[in-house]
């Protein structure tokens, strides 16, 4: 990893073992049983737009662990939504927009090896910047229900 790599590295690492402690002690307090709403830390990183398109693709990295569990779960799933641009009459044109999202795939499943989880995806070619905002946004990650990990990919 370079010095970026292993910086945000740390980051994120350092970042989910703080939250996952505060969201279990937050349970415990409350009493909650297992089967309650659980949240997952989620980052998303902004990749490379193929040359011809316009839109954006990212990835999306989620770690999880289930209550009650000390592995952590490291999923993650690329989408997209691009639109090719085109030629008519000599005019450059704009196709429509697709949106298109990978199947979860979990790259890692135990309290051993969820760091290098992290550091694989950290590792994949273009990643450009991390993307902020959205539901359950904490600055540059977010906080949200578990998704349903069984989703298959699809496009629309």
């Amino acid at each position: 990893m370079n010095p970026f790599q292993h910086m945000l590295y740390t980051v994120i690492t350092e970042t989910f073992s703080q939250e996952c402690d505060n969201l279990e002690g937050a349970a415990q307090a409350a009493g909650e049983q297992s089967g309650t709403s659980e949240l997952v830390f989620k980052v998303r990183f902004d990749l490379p737009i193929p040359e011809g398109f316009d839109g954006y693709r990212q990835l999306t990295m989620v770690l999880y662990c289930p209550t009650g569990s000390t592995y952590t779960q490291v999923w993650i799933r690329e989408s997209s939504t691009l639109a090719p641009f085109g030629q008519l009459n000599g005019e450059k044109t704009l196709g429509r927009y697709r949106e298109e999202w990978s199947a979860w795939t979990k790259i890692a499943d135990h309290s051993s090896c969820w760091r290098e989880g992290v550091e694989k995806v950290l590792n994949t070619p273009g990643i450009r910047s991390l993307i902020t905002g959205g539901k359950g946004d904490k600055g540059w990650y977010n906080l949200v229900e578990v998704p349903n990990f069984n989703t298959p990919a699809g496009e629309s």
